[in-house]
């Protein structure tokens, strides 16, 4: 753990750079998402030197870029009243079920610091060395009957547990 951002010294460091001159010393920089947003930085397509970073941070007198996240529309997580704009104090969600309320946003910081909002990735030791995208109305369905599942067994439903688990392994086999 690097403790705060060397940038704003206020948030947590949840990004950490490291560069390894062939001559000079390492250097390292330990940001948090909001520094990396407001100082434009590209990690991903075009990553800056740790020196730049650094420097750029105590130049940059610009006030920071309009945010390209639908801004917050005062809804809150129906499970846990969770308002989307507590997310930027802490970048945690209050419950699974912030994911679905706020989608819009969530699809949103995705695409922007992801490029997109899926993932497709490798299967060690598979043919084609690429994971097949899963369905999404299948991965909705799954996670309903898990909530679902939770609820029944919090509830002392163990008839009804044992169906819904049922449906969850049914799920699982492969067609």
């Amino acid at each position: 753990m690097h403790g705060d951002c060397q940038v704003c010294g206020k948030r947590p460091a949840t990004i950490h750079l490291t560069e390894l001159p062939t001559d000079g010393p390492r250097q390292e920089a330990h940001l948090c998402p909001q520094c990396v947003e407001r100082l434009g930085l590209d990690l991903h397509r075009d990553p800056p030197s740790v020196h730049s970073i650094l420097t750029k941070q105590s130049t940059s007198a610009q006030p920071p870029a309009a945010p390209t996240v639908p801004p917050p529309t005062g809804k809150t997580c129906p499970r846990c009243a969770f308002a989307f704009s507590d997310y930027a104090e802490n970048n945690l969600f209050g419950c699974a079920e912030c994911y679905d309320a706020f989608a819009e946003q969530v699809d949103a910081l995705l695409r922007r610091y992801h490029g997109a909002v899926g993932h497709v990735g490798r299967i060690p030791g598979s043919e084609s060395g690429v994971m097949p995208p899963v369905p999404t109305d299948l991965v909705m369905r799954r996670a309903t009957l898990e909530a679902r599942l939770r609820d029944a067994i919090t509830a002392e439903r163990y008839e009804e547990a044992a169906h819904l688990r049922d449906q969850i392994q049914h799920l699982a086999e492969p067609s």
